[in-house]
């Protein structure tokens, strides 16, 4: 594993009991600043779900009423976020590094970030694993450069996969892109998490091109780009990814690299409008001359799913056989003038 991390049972005490609850000051020695204190704050507030948490900037504490069970758990997140940026406070896969609790149903875990060191980098990655794993409890602590996340054990082998992925160093180009997949144990057809790394595409705007046409052409709604790693992660059914994977082909080349004399068409399998289909235009000039030809294609032939990716100058079409035909004689016609 490329990850240190800790791992936290919570029981269902942590629902915050109205009885036997006391207080409790901590104190900060490596967090000084007040997004430092904010961070600590609402990650113990969520995860132990502790409702009267307070900080004393000036006095450099936390104060909490909670339950004996909430304070404990509070208690060693604090230990585990309250550190210097890059440093854990024990080895990885030490017992130390873990506190259990009997009757666990979700876990808690804290994963201190290698390579990710932006509060934008963070974000993204964030902002990605939400969406993958379905885990509402999912913050940055910008100070030990860690993430502290809640959810079920499902939920976990999940993330950590996704976190493993996505913290790392922008990778070299390759040939094509590279694809890795996670298939979760008992999950269903629409569980299987894919990380898209770019081969050629270098930019942000770029891989927001690419990541909005292909959303559109899998019915893929859960997809999103990493442009620290120059990545694209996604959950969805194996028949999405499949042809996610065949448009990242498509499109993640250089220019000039393709035959538009060969079709380049793959079937969305059990679908109607499921024929996907790239046309690489010769003589469409500007950017605006792609997006007029692509709007008359659309309204002549019918197809909704029509989208310039002006990298290449290719259009990007999803209809029937019989739209992707009429399409493809109006656009022979025009390379044809």
């Amino acid at each position: 594993m490329r990850f240190r991390f800790s791992a936290i049972a919570v029981s269902a005490l942590l629902a915050g009991a109205a009885f036997g609850q006391t207080e409790r000051v901590l104190h900060f020695t490596h967090t000084d600043s007040p997004q430092g204190f904010r961070e600590v704050s609402n990650i113990i507030r969520t995860m132990a779900e502790i409702r009267d948490v307070s900080v004393d900037e000036t006095a450099r504490t936390l104060t909490l009423h909670a339950t004996a069970g909430q304070i404990a758990v509070s208690e060693w997140l604090f230990r585990e976020l309250d550190q210097n940026s890059g440093v854990q406070p024990t080895p990885p896969n030490s017992p130390m590094h873990e506190y259990r609790m009997p009757g666990s149903t979700q876990a808690v875990r804290v994963y201190y970030l290698a390579h990710t060191a932006t509060p934008q980098g963070m974000q993204e990655i964030v902002n990605a694993a939400r969406s993958i794993t379905d885990m509402r409890n999912l913050f940055p602590c910008s100070g030990p450069r860690a993430l502290a996340l809640r959810g079920t054990e499902d939920q976990m082998a999940m993330a950590e996969w996704v976190l493993n992925e996505l913290d790392q160093p922008p990778p070299p180009p390759a040939e094509k892109p590279l694809v890795h997949e996670f298939h979760p144990a008992g999950g269903g057809d629409d569980m299987v998490a894919r990380v898209f790394f770019m081969a050629h595409t270098r930019t942000p705007q770029g891989i927001q091109e690419i990541v909005n046409l292909i959303r559109t052409m899998a019915d893929v709604q859960r997809f999103y780009p990493v442009n620290q790693t120059m990545a694209v992660v996604m959950r969805g059914s194996v028949a999405q990814g499949a042809l996610a994977e065949w448009l990242f082909n498509e499109l993640d080349r250089p220019a000039g690299t393709h035959s538009a004399a060969t079709p380049h068409e793959y079937q969305f399998p059990g679908r109607p409008d499921g024929l996907v289909r790239v046309f690489y235009v010769a003589n469409a000039g500007t950017p605006q001359a792609l997006q007029e030809i692509n709007n008359q294609v659309r309204i002549a032939a019918q197809i909704q799913r029509a989208f310039p990716y002006r990298s290449l100058s290719a259009l990007v079409m999803r209809g029937t056989a019989a739209q992707i035909g009429v399409a493809e004689r109006l656009i022979n016609e025009h390379d044809s003038r």
